[in-house]
């Protein structure tokens, strides 16, 4: 082998070597960016989760941080939508947002719109709760006004 042919095959190998880390590097980051978009999906499931139990805490246009991750943010806005309007709805489009400073430039994670009733119910103090003749004790059982008398243990003959 000559000098030119062994700096040739380094010339080859340096050229693989740069190739493979820089498909590693573009491997890392796609892989990154679809597990934030699949934290980011969790998220929205949990938020709309929570919203349907009950609609009149439903923000239609509003923002806030996602509960258990300050990194990630929500926004929801109304959109016009005629064929909604139709059905008697209101479509509400929920967006998760990346709030890291390194993701300024593209902070929308994932988004879905939903169809929500256009007045929702109204908001009302929580009902006081009276106490009924048939209310139950914490274990599900009928409360009694009389005494339960004992019951004899098991194999204790009398």
């Amino acid at each position: 082998m000559t000098l030119v042919e062994v700096i040739g095959g380094l010339g080859l190998l340096a050229t693989l070597l740069v190739a493979t880390l820089l498909a590693r590097s573009r491997y890392v980051h796609q892989s990154t960016v679809a597990e934030r978009r699949l934290q980011a999906v969790a998220a929205a499931d949990a938020l709309l989760t929570t919203w349907h139990q009950d609609t009149r805490g439903l923000p239609r246009d509003g923002s806030g941080l996602i509960p258990g991750d300050q990194e990630l943010g929500w926004r929801t806005q109304t959109l016009a939508n005629a064929d909604a309007t139709d059905l008697g709805a209101v479509v509400v489009q929920l967006q998760i947002l990346d709030t890291r400073p390194q993701a300024a430039g593209s902070p929308l994670l994932t988004s879905v719109e939903f169809l929500v009733d256009p007045n929702p119910p109204p908001t009302t103090a929580p009902a006081t709760l009276v106490p009924d003749k048939d209310a139950k004790n914490a274990k599900g059982k009928k409360k009694s006004k009389t005494p339960t008398p004992a019951r004899p243990k098991r194999g204790v003959k009398k």
